[in-house]
C-alpha cells in the first residue's frame, strides 16, 4: 500500500539513515556529504525510487509475483560520485552496455499487449526528461514496452497498480 512507501520514506531516507544503511550493506558512501535537507524539501529522486522499491517488495507478494521482476537500471551520473576516476568508470560502464537516457526501473511482467513496463522516476515537483531520455522512450516504446514518467513514488505506485491489475 501507499503506507509502506510512506513508512520507508520516513524511516529510511534521511541522510543519516541512508549512510547507515550503506555502511551496513557494505556500500561505499560518497566522499562528500550533502547538507541536511529541510523537512519542506521534496524527497530526492533516489528517496522516491527507494520508497517505490520497498512498496513493490510487499505488493508483489500480495499478487504472487516474484519481487525480482522489478529492477533498477544503473544511472551513470549517480554512480559517478562513487568512482575515483569518473572518465575511466564511464568507459567501463559503456563497454558493459550502459546507454544514456535509459529509464530508472524495468518491470518484466507482460500485460495488456505490452512486453513489460519501464519507469523514469522524477522528483515530485521538479525534473524533466533529457533529450536522451525522450529518445529512449521512443525507441523502447516502439519495441512493445510501456514507458511511464512518474513524479514521485505515489505516481509510480499508481502506474504499476494500473498496469498489473
Amino acid at each position: 500500500s501507499l503506507n509502506a512507501a510512506r513508512l520507508y520514506r520516513t524511516e529510511h531516507t534521511t541522510p543519516e539513515g541512508l549512510a547507515h544503511i550503506a555502511h551496513l550493506e557494505g556500500i561505499v558512501k560518497p566522499k562528500r556529504v550533502n547538507k541536511p535537507r529541510s523537512p519542506d524539501d521534496d524527497p530526492t529522486e533516489h528517496q522516491e525510487q527507494a520508497a517505490l522499491v520497498s512498496w513493490w517488495f510487499h505488493y508483489s507478494r500480495t499478487k504472487q509475483l516474484d519481487h525480482r521482476l522489478l529492477l533498477a537500471i544503473p544511472n551513470g551520473q549517480a554512480l559517478l560520485k562513487f568512482a575515483n576516476n569518473p572518465a575511466a568508470f564511464m568507459n567501463y560502464m559503456r563497454a558493459e552496455g550502459f546507454r544514456d537516457g535509459a529509464q530508472d526501473l524495468a518491470l518484466f511482467i507482460a500485460r495488456q499487449n505490452w512486453h513489460g513496463m519501464l519507469i523514469e522516476m522524477k522528483r515530485r515537483t521538479k525534473g524533466t526528461l533529457s533529450d536522451d531520455q525522450a529518445a529512449m522512450f521512443g525507441i523502447i516504446g516502439e519495441q512493445g514496452y510501456l514507458t511511464r514518467i512518474c513524479h514521485g513514488a505515489d505516481e509510480a505506485i499508481a502506474a504499476i497498480r494500473e498496469y498489473i491489475e
